[in-house]
């Protein structure tokens, strides 16, 4: 029987796990690997950025192992990438300070828009309120096509968008940027404050990409792979394209990296109680 190793690529606030083809045996050498095709699971819909790194990763892996690297999409939950706040030309501000003041000074706020409940746009958003107090009321859409629709024609009025969907609606001047949900300004949109520079401080909604394996892969295996990705992630070609989608390269080890995993759970499950979102 073939092999299909199955690698997930996942993104913060959606557990994921790696499965395995009837077939997998634990005496698999490291330096052999990989003799039959691997399939990375790619768990959201073809076209979202996601799918985009996951194939852009495969294409390099293919050609780095000399074996062919198959995606296959599993869509079913919600995901983004380093979040951008927006609001719609419409709405008289330009900064925080001005948001904040003028969602408050409405009878029944703003309303806030999301791909859905329990995405990480809605999840930032109610951080956000959280934070700074300030009245918004939830709009979820089912996926970022009608969020946007309805964003940029003012039946919203503002969301927490992936910047790589919102960027060329703020270049064409369609929507309006007020701060970065980013620890650090991005090159794509330089001008646009983070979060604690725009007077939040302490609020980051930036999630981040990974690639999972099984808690039984053996710890060689383990190190084979992490650093056969680092090698592609480091090329000069494939961090450009990263960055011009509105990413920041942070080629860790999975030791760092599991790090990050515990303290961004343990980060966000105040916003997961807030937002009220249950798992279907």
């Amino acid at each position: 029987m073939e092999i299909k190793i199955k690698i997930i690529i996942h993104r913060l606030l959606i557990s994921a796990v790696l499965i395995l083809g009837s077939g997998f045996c634990s005496l698999i050498l490291a330096q052999d690997f990989p003799k039959k095709i691997v399939t990375l699971i790619v768990p959201y819909p073809a076209g979202g950025a996601t799918d985009v790194i996951g194939r852009m990763v495969a294409e390099k892996l293919s050609v780095q192992w000399k074996q062919q690297v198959v995606v296959s999409n599993r869509p079913g939950a919600g995901t983004t990438i380093p979040l951008v706040m927006v609001v719609n030309p419409n709405v008289p501000v330009k900064s925080m300070s001005e948001f904040i003041g003028h969602a408050k000074a409405q009878k029944n706020g703003l309303t806030m828009a999301s791909t859905g409940n329990g995405t990480p746009q809605h999840l930032a958003g109610e951080l956000f309120k959280l934070k700074t107090g300030t009245p918004l009321i939830h709009i979820p859409y089912k996926g970022d096509t009608p969020m946007l629709t309805d964003l940029i024609g003012g039946q919203v009025q503002v969301a927490f968008v992936t910047l790589s969907a919102a960027l060329p609606y703020i270049n064409s001047g369609k929507l309006r940027p007020i701060a970065l949900a980013h620890p650090q300004r991005l090159a794509a949109i330089p001008s646009v404050p983070t979060m604690t520079e725009a007077g939040v401080p302490d609020f980051s909604a930036a999630t981040w990409f990974g690639i999972y394996g099984p808690s039984a892969m053996e710890e060689a295996l383990r190190q084979k792979i992490s650093i056969d990705i680092q090698k592609v992630v480091a090329d000069p070609a494939m961090s450009q394209r990263l960055h011009d989608m509105g990413g920041e390269v942070n080629n860790s080890s999975p030791e760092v990296f599991q790090q990050v995993i515990a303290s961004e759970f343990k980060n966000w499950s105040e916003a997961v109680r807030l937002s009220g979102a249950l798992i279907d």
